[in-house]
């Protein structure tokens, strides 16, 4: 006694319009990519020197479209990262000019950006221990924030270009 059984493989044309499915595809990528920079612009809304970040796509790799979010900014890279605690020496004079309170314009896993600055009495000193600071993770928390509305989109993309009316 032998239970075999089989299915067969459509042909996917006869199902999607796959013309249609990539023109939706890349309005859900550039759809998702404008929010996830206009994400990026709000954690540096208060600082004074902005870094400027630079969308790249849509482009198709190997099947995959593809579209990114990038900065060159390196204290963006310090500020994201977070940094282990070091020495700050002057780099021209000879000593270091700074005030002694800082409030940070950024926090941990927060997409926004706060009045913040230095205060307190000005001091010098030839060289200080920076403490270091946690990593922001604003990357992560936008990531993690975009991707369940990149997948619906992308389930919206599919329905829409189904030939018989989605599902």
């Amino acid at each position: 006694m032998k239970i075999k059984f089989e299915t067969s493989i459509p042909n996917i044309e006869l199902i999607i319009d796959t013309r249609k499915l990539e023109k939706e595809l890349i309005n859900a990528l550039k759809h998702t990519v404008s929010i996830i920079k206009d994400d990026y612009k709000r954690t540096v809304r208060t600082w004074s020197k902005q870094p400027m970040f630079v969308r790249r796509g849509p482009k198709k790799i190997f099947g995959r479209l593809e579209e990114t979010v990038s900065t060159e900014s390196e204290i963006y890279f310090y500020i994201d990262d977070g940094t282990s605690p070091h020495i700050i020496r002057p780099r021209q004079a000879g000593l270091l000019s700074f005030r002694t309170g800082y409030r940070a314009k950024t926090r941990v896993g927060v997409v926004g950006s706060r009045a913040g600055g230095a205060f307190g009495p000005r001091v010098s000193a030839k060289q200080v221990m920076h403490p270091g600071f946690p990593a922001r993770n604003f990357t992560k928390t936008i990531a993690k924030r975009r991707q369940k509305n990149l997948v619906n989109l992308v389930r919206l993309a599919f329905n829409r270009s189904f030939r018989f009316g989605g599902m």
